[in-house]
């Protein structure tokens, strides 16, 4: 399955973009509504099938959308973005970014490879442009910011392509388009076209043999641009795994992707196709991306009492978010109770311990519970460079390293802080803070050490705010 997010159409400076126009008025609405319809696409059946949807905070301001649907549902009023129906860009999105596990409904969805195209899309395809620059929309899905022998080179490629055909609808070009991305380049994070000031993405069709789905996308939209098919750059999740356990459709993080929609004529239809390797047949008609994994064992089981506090607290039934809070209630005073018990257990035999006369056995335990604090104490002083070894040894992305991860969390508390404060006399040193702490975030890595000192001095500079 493919979740569609955004639509990338302008090309400039070596990146795929949204046009400034498409978040105006003309082509976004903005309302405040509970309800949404949705964008027509034919229905199989008579039934009434719902999905619900669980996006965690802070991922994404624009909603997943998979494909067309009936209706988009909201457990409340919402402020909402959605594309303007006339434009058929099926954009749906927030105000603002949740910083709350938040939880949406499609009502009727038709999983589906196409999309209608607007009127002016296709009178693009036709050969007719709107009034204005070759980057406002939907002259930008024909935009091509490369220089002459950059196009040339683009322009040999599709010689070879078509093989002198002048006519080949768009679903035999994206086959050919495909097989032959595929065919010269082969998967990976880890691009090896080199560094330079020319184009990025035409110098990695030229040397390179190896990449990652922005780059597959890019090639494939900038071929396309040049035959004169218009093409945009989707974004979004494709995959995913089953959890049989909840029966649900996991969607991470590393699942982020990037494909194409070309424009087909012959049906005034948007085609989805994917490039990227591992993504099925190059048939755009039957390419379904790898296939659906599945969790099992523990991790399905510990994932889906995540996904049952989903269901039961960001939910749609009022009733069962009263009884899950009566029964979280209930287990906390428990809990609560339990723990005095405990505590007042421990305490005592620590007064009996104290009271009973000195012997070597005391003494020894004495010395054990200090050995075991320090080295709690020790592995809590280095928590930072063993999590850092565990984070390079896993190769996991270095935005994420632990020492940046705890950055952004005293940049966001110190935010807080700030926004919640009238003094200023402290200002200067929480400035100073802020850029320290932007720095081991966001520049070059650092010394854990100084990392340290960093996050020492922001505690000091909060505790004044």
């Amino acid at each position: 399955p493919y979740w569609r997010i955004l639509v990338l159409d302008r090309y400039s400076d070596g990146h795929f973009r949204r046009s400034a126009i498409l978040n105006t008025d003309t082509y976004m609405k903005s309302e405040r509504l509970r309800t949404l319809n949705g964008w027509g696409a034919p229905k199989r059946g008579n039934s009434t099938e719902i999905w619900t949807f669980y996006l965690e905070g802070g991922i994404s301001q624009f909603l997943p959308v998979p494909g067309a649907f009936d209706d988009m549902r909201f457990q409340s009023l919402q402020d909402v973005r959605f594309s303007e129906p006339d434009t058929r860009l099926n954009l749906y999105g927030l105000d603002s970014v949740k910083q709350s596990v938040f939880a949406y409904q499609l009502t009727d969805l038709r999983w589906s490879h196409r999309a209608p195209a607007a009127k002016s899309e296709i009178a693009l395809a036709e050969g007719v442009r709107i009034n204005g620059p070759a980057s406002s929309y939907p002259n930008s899905l024909l935009e091509l910011a490369v220089n002459e022998s950059e196009r040339s080179y683009l322009e040999s490629i599709n010689n070879n392509l078509l093989a002198g055909r002048e006519v080949v609808d768009a679903k035999l070009y994206s086959q050919l388009a495909t097989d032959y991305l595929r065919a010269r380049f082969r998967y990976s994070l880890k691009p090896n076209h080199g560094e330079g000031e020319d184009d990025p993405i035409m110098r990695w069709l030229a040397n390179a043999d190896r990449g990652h789905c922005e780059l597959f996308a890019g090639a494939f939209i900038l071929m396309a641009r040049e035959a004169g098919y218009p093409a945009r750059m989707a974004v979004g999740f494709s995959g995913g795994a089953w959890n049989s356990v909840e029966e649900y459709f996991l969607v991470r993080n590393k699942d982020a992707h990037a494909w194409v929609e070309i424009l087909d004529r012959s049906t005034n239809e948007w085609l989805r196709v994917d490039p990227t390797p591992g993504a099925g047949a190059s048939d755009p008609e039957v390419a379904v991306r790898g296939g659906v994994d599945f969790v099992v064992g523990w991790p399905a089981w510990l994932d889906s009492l995540r996904i049952q506090w989903y269901r039961r607290i960001v939910n749609f039934d009022q009733d069962d978010q009263i009884e899950m809070a009566m029964t979280i209630g209930e287990v906390a005073k428990e809990y609560a109770k339990q723990i005095k018990e405990r505590a007042q257990f421990w305490m005592a035999e620590l007064k009996i311990w104290l009271a009973a006369p000195f012997s070597k056995d005391r003494i020894l335990q004495a010395g054990c519970f200090v050995v075991a604090g320090l080295l709690v104490y020790a592995v809590w002083w280095s928590r930072y460079g063993w999590l850092s070894f565990w984070h390079r040894w896993r190769k996991r992305p270095e935005a994420l390293a632990p020492v940046r991860r705890q950055a952004g969390k005293y940049l966001a508390r110190l935010k807080r802080k700030l926004s919640a404060t009238t003094r200023d006399e402290h200002s200067e040193q929480a400035n100073e803070v802020r850029n320290l702490l932007e720095a081991i975030r966001f520049g070059p890595q650092i010394e854990i050490g100084a990392a340290k000192e960093t996050f020492s001095k922001a505690r000091r500079v909060m505790r004044m705010l």
